[in-house]
């Protein structure tokens, strides 16, 4: 997937959830800043004193700092599995009406799955240099299969305009 969609997803995630975001980025600098003040700490104390407070920065950096990672990746996967979730369920609801219909004609001769995508029925996910990936969403929405089209193998298609339901492929 390219990155791009990393970046639009995630701004999705902000855009749903942006107090646990600031949240989250707030104690990041948080922690920065208590690392920062301990350093100070270490460097204003007497030789003797030095050394606890140096030996508390490392326990601190030893065992703080990864688990604090952990703790922010965890979190920060709850808020995309959630926003995608409830996007997907609202496109589920509409439709996908917000995903293009494609008509895909492969070169050479046609096979059943071909013929298929040459009825404009299947829907546009994402493309990207080598692939397109392609999605029925008529029938049966609770278990959508996604097709793999590879670029090198579509003699032509035809990207219909946004809005327009399958409603007349189901």
């Amino acid at each position: 997937i390219q990155r791009e969609y990393f970046i639009m997803y995630g701004f999705q995630v902000f855009k749903a959830h942006p107090f646990w975001i600031l949240l989250c980025l707030g104690s990041c600098a948080g922690l920065y800043f208590l690392i920062r003040f301990l350093w100070q700490q270490v460097q204003n104390r007497t030789a003797d004193q030095g050394v606890i407070w140096l030996a508390r920065l490392r326990v601190l950096g030893f065992f703080g700092g990864p688990l604090y990672l952990l703790l922010l990746f965890i979190c920060c996967s709850w808020l995309g599995a959630g926003t995608g979730k409830a996007t997907f369920e609202r496109e589920k609801a509409g439709g996908f009406l917000h995903y293009p219909r494609i008509k895909i004609w492969k070169e050479g001769k046609a096979d059943a799955k071909a013929e298929v995508w040459a009825e404009g029925c299947y829907q546009l996910l994402l493309r990207d240099k080598d692939n397109l990936y392609i999605f029925l969403a008529a029938g049966n929405i609770d278990w959508m299969s996604t097709d793999i089209v590879p670029v090198r193998k579509v003699d032509t298609m035809r990207v219909m305009p946004f809005g327009r339901n399958v409603t007349e492929c189901r």
